[in-house]
C-alpha cells in the first residue's frame, strides 16, 4: 500500500510537469493603443503555430494592470477555437519599468566602483607627486659637485615627470566629473521608478483546441488603467484682426509596466467602461409647477428604476459637480490573487433603492441636480423656467487619430503630443468692468466651435509674440460661440468716477440719487469693440425702490440690474458713458446689501 502511494506521488508529479510543459509562450508586440481619460485600451498582435488537439499559449509581458473583463481575442485562423482566455500574474517576470529599475541600480554599482577606482588612482598619483617634490638628488645644501649640465638634467626629468602626473590628475577628474554627473542622472531614474522596482508582469494563458497542426495570428485588446490624457492649447494671435492659430495638444501619461515604443496613438474622450446594454428611453414629462425627472444615464452594470419624483432642472444653468451614480469599481487581475476561473465577470454594481435614491447620506448631484436624502423630497439648488435644452443631447465623444508614431515610456510623467492645427477666425472684442478692475480684458469669440471637438483644459496664450500666460478653455457652455480670454491690453486706458451722490429726505422716505462716469481711452493704432458692463442695485424688498435715471443708451437688464454698453472707439479716442440711478427707502430703515 505504501509502494503504491509512492508511486502514485511521482505520477502525478511527472503529470503535472507534463502539463507545465504543454504551455507555450508566445511574445506579442503592440500595435495601437487608445487612450481614455483614465485608462488606455491596447492592442496587442502575435503568431504562434498551434499543435493538433488541445494547446496553452501563454501572451507574456503584459501589464499586470488588465481590467479582467475588457479582454478579448481575435483568432485569424477560423479552424483553431478559443476554448478560454484566462488572465494571470507571473510573479517571477518583471515588468519593463521593474527591468529598467533593476538597471538603473546595476549601473548606479558600476559607476560607484569606477569612481572609486579613480579615488585610487588618484590618491597614488597625488603621493607620487608629493615623493618627487620631496626627493632632492641635489642635496639642500650647496649644488658644489655637480655640474650645470647635470642641474639642469635633473630639473628637465623632474619637470617632465611634474607634467604627466598633473594631466594624469587632470584627466582622472574629467572621467570622475563625467561619473558622478551620471551617476546623478540614474540616481534621478531611480526616484521615478522606484513605485515599479518589483512589479510582476501580467499573463493570459489562451486553451485553444484544433483539428490539425496549424498556424495562425492572434489579436488581443485589453484596458488597462494607470493611463490617461489631458487636453492643451495653444492659442496664439499675432495682433486684432488677425487669425486665432489654435494648437491642439494632449499631455499623455502611463505606468503600465511596459513602454509604448513607436505605437499608433489615438486619444478619446470617451469612457469604455460604459454599460453595452441599450438604454431605455423613458417618456420625458414636464409640468407647471411640479415637474417629473431628469433623465439619468446608466453607468456600468448598475440598474435603475425611477419613481418618477423630482423636479425638472436645466443642467446648463446649475452649477454642475461631476460624479454619478457608480457601480463598483473594476477589478483587474493584480487584485485576483491567483482567485480568478475564468475571463468572465460579472459586476454587480452598486445599491440602488427602488426610488432612484442611493443608499448613503452624501449629497448626490445628477445631471446637474443636487439632491439631499431621497429622491422622493429633493432639494434643488436652482431652476429655471427655460425648458428648451431638455430635449438637447450631450456633445459627442472626441476621438483624435495621431498621424505619427509615439513612444510614451512607462513613467508616470506627462509627455506632449500634438493632436492638430486649426487657424480660427473670430472676432475680438474688449470686456471692460470698471467697477471690478481697471484693466480691459481681450475676447476672442469663435462660432460654430463644435466642429472642432474641443474639450475643456487649460490654455497657453500668446499674443503679438508675447507669452501672456495661461487661460482655462470652457467647452461646456451652451451657446455656439466660445470665449476665449486673451488677457489684458495695457493700451486701454480705463477709468470710473463718481459724479453724483445726493441724499434728500421726504416725508417719511429717503432718496439717494448716486451717478457714475466710466471713461475709456484707446492709445492703440486701430479702432476696437469694447463691450463695458456695469450695475445698477437690484432691490429685494418692496418697501425698496430703485429707479434708473440715466444710462447713455445701454442695454439694461432690470431683473439682473446689469448694464451693458457697445460701442466702437478710434484711436486716441476718449470715450465716455454715464449712469444714474435712485434709491427710495423708509426714513426709519436702514439699506444693507442682500445676498
Amino acid at each position: 500500500m505504501q509502494k503504491l502511494s509512492i508511486l502514485s506521488f511521482f505520477l502525478l508529479i511527472h503529470f503535472s510537469l507534463w502539463a507545465q510543459d504543454e504551455e507555450v509562450s508566445v511574445k506579442s508586440t503592440i500595435e495601437s493603443v487608445t487612450v481614455y481619460k483614465n485608462n488606455a485600451r491596447i492592442l496587442r498582435k502575435a503568431k504562434a503555430n498551434i499543435a493538433a488537439g488541445s494547446s496553452e499559449l501563454v501572451l507574456e509581458k503584459l501589464s499586470q494592470k488588465i481590467l479582467i473583463n475588457s479582454i478579448q481575442v481575435k483568432l485569424s485562423n477560423s479552424n483553431v477555437a478559443l476554448v478560454s482566455a484566462v488572465p494571470r500574474i507571473n510573479y517571477l517576470k518583471q515588468t519593463e519599468a521593474s527591468e529598467r529599475f533593476k538597471a538603473v541600480n546595476d549601473s548606479l554599482v558600476l559607476i560607484a566602483r569606477e569612481i572609486q577606482y579613480l579615488v585610487l588612482d588618484e590618491n597614488v598619483l597625488q603621493v607620487t607627486k608629493k615623493t618627487l617634490l620631496e626627493n632632492n638628488p641635489l642635496g639642500s645644501g650647496s649644488k658644489a659637485g655637480f655640474t650645470v649640465a647635470e642641474v639642469k638634467e635633473v630639473m628637465n626629468f623632474k619637470r617632465k615627470e611634474l607634467s604627466a602626473l598633473e594631466k594624469e590628475l587632470l584627466e582622472l577628474a574629467y572621467k570622475k566629473k563625467a561619473l558622478q554627473e551620471r551617476e546623478r542622472f540614474l540616481q534621478q531614474q531611480q526616484v521615478l521608478l522606484y513605485g515599479a522596482r518589483s512589479k510582476p508582469s501580467g499573463e493570459v494563458v489562451l486553451k485553444l483546441q484544433s483539428a490539425a497542426k496549424v498556424a495562425t495570428d492572434i489579436e488581443i485588446t485589453y484596458v488597462v488603467t494607470g493611463a490617461g490624457w489631458r487636453p492643451l492649447y495653444d492659442l496664439k494671435s499675432e495682433g486684432v484682426g488677425k487669425p486665432l492659430e489654435l494648437v491642439y495638444k494632449a499631455h499623455v501619461f502611463q505606468e503600465t509596466g511596459f513602454d509604448w515604443d513607436q505605437v499608433k496613438l489615438q486619444l478619446s474622450s470617451s469612457d469604455p467602461s460604459l454599460s453595452n446594454d441599450r438604454p431605455i428611453l423613458n417618456p420625458l414629462k414636464l409640468n407647471l409647477l411640479a415637474a417629473n425627472y431628469v433623465t439619468r444615464k446608466k453607468k456600468g452594470n448598475t440598474y435603475i428604476q425611477y419613481q418618477g419624483s423630482g423636479n425638472v432642472v436645466l443642467e446648463s444653468q446649475v452649477k454642475k459637480q461631476e460624479g454619478f451614480v457608480r457601480n463598483s469599481p473594476q477589478r483587474n487581475i493584480s487584485s485576483l490573487s491567483g482567485t480568478l476561473s475564468g475571463v468572465n465577470y460579472i459586476d454587480q454594481g452598486e445599491s440602488i433603492n427602488s426610488n432612484g435614491s442611493r443608499s448613503s447620506s452624501n449629497d448626490t448631484y445628477i445631471d446637474g441636480v443636487r439632491v439631499i436624502g431621497n429622491f422622493g423630497s429633493p432639494e434643488i439648488t436652482e431652476i429655471t423656467d427655460d425648458f428648451t435644452d431638455l430635449l438637447a443631447s450631450e456633445n459627442q465623444d472626441a476621438n483624435f487619430d495621431l498621424d505619427l508614431l509615439q513612444d510614451i515610456p512607462s513613467d508616470g510623467e506627462q509627455h506632449i503630443v500634438e493632436i492638430k492645427r486649426h487657424e480660427l477666425k473670430v472676432n475680438y472684442e474688449y470686456h471692460i468692468v470698471p467697477k471690478l478692475d481697471k484693466g480691459a480684458f481681450l475676447l476672442a469669440k469663435i462660432t460654430n466651435y463644435g466642429q472642432y471637438n474641443l474639450l475643456s483644459g487649460t490654455a497657453n496664450i500668446f499674443f503679438e509674440g508675447v507669452y501672456l500666460g495661461q487661460s482655462y478653455l470652457d467647452s461646456k457652455v451652451t451657446t455656439d460661440t466660445l470665449l476665449l480670454s486673451l488677457g489684458r491690453d495695457e493700451k486701454i486706458s480705463v477709468r470710473r468716477e463718481k459724479l453724483k451722490s445726493v441724499r434728500k429726505e421726504q416725508g417719511s422716505s429717503v432718496k439717494e440719487t448716486l451717478g457714475f462716469e466710466i471713461s475709456v481711452r484707446n492709445n492703440k493704432n486701430e479702432e476696437i469693440d469694447i463691450t463695458i458692463l456695469d450695475q445698477v442695485p437690484v432691490s429685494k424688498n418692496k418697501e425698496l425702490e430703485i429707479k434708473l435715471l440715466e444710462s447713455s443708451s445701454a442695454i439694461f437688464y432690470e431683473p439682473y440690474g446689469s448694464l451693458r454698453w457697445r460701442r466702437k472707439v478710434k484711436p486716441n479716442e476718449t470715450l465716455k458713458v454715464q449712469f444714474e440711478y435712485e434709491v427710495k427707502y423708509p426714513k426709519d430703515r436702514g439699506v444693507t446689501k442682500a445676498n
